[in-house]
């Protein structure tokens, strides 16, 4: 249940449950997520708030909806002290925190 936190938005705490399960990996690149009724479920929420979170997530680039398919967890990148990499697109970052950053193509990050 997200009710213990009723100064924060419901969707934004199912959400913040959701990528701490995608960046510990207990949800994986191209994992399949649980339906909204099911999600819906498990928060005791509704569907409409699910889908909220779901979009949230979405719009961090965290997951994508495919029609037919239903949602999924993307490849995400982990990058360690002394890893270069140069994009070939745009990237979203997700911190640990829960911030997003977009970066466009050719940026190269250097992790220290």
């Amino acid at each position: 249940m997200v009710n213990e936190l009723p100064d924060r938005a419901h969707y934004r705490l199912i959400a913040d449950q959701l990528r701490s399960r995608i960046i510990n990996q207990r949800l994986g690149a191209g994992d399949g997520l649980p339906s909204e009724s099911r999600l819906g479920e498990e928060f005791g929420v509704s569907r409409t708030t699910i889908r909220r979170a779901l979009d949230l997530l979405r719009a961090e680039g965290l997951i994508a909806h495919e029609p037919g398919v239903g949602g999924r967890v993307v490849d995400l990148v982990m990058l360690w002290p002394g890893d270069r990499l140069t994009s070939s697109g745009p990237v979203w970052v997700t911190r640990v925190d829960g911030a997003t950053e977009v970066y466009p193509a050719g940026t190269v990050f250097e992790c220290v």
